[in-house]
């Protein structure tokens, strides 16, 4: 297991890190909008090529997230 954080260059999450990941758990809450866009898309796409995704807490508003979805995930009533 290892652990990613915000604070660490590409938060932690770098090619070598993504591509010997078999499932990433992605915690978050208040700092979603802190996550670069280009890390994002970099987990995307991992998911896409096959990597397994775990969203826990509030996760499903972080950016990775709503991308996955195509959606904002908010909790509205039409």
């Amino acid at each position: 297991m290892r652990v990613a954080t915000l604070d660490e260059p590409e938060h932690g999450l770098t090619d070598e890190v993504l591509h010997s990941t078999d499932v990433l758990i992605w915690w978050g809450h208040m700092a979603h909008q802190e996550v670069d866009d280009a890390i994002v898309e970099k987990v995307v796409h991992r998911v896409w090529d096959g990597m397994g995704l775990i969203v826990l807490h509030s996760g499903h508003f972080s950016k990775v997230f709503k991308r996955l979805m195509g959606t904002s995930c908010g909790f509205k009533v039409a």
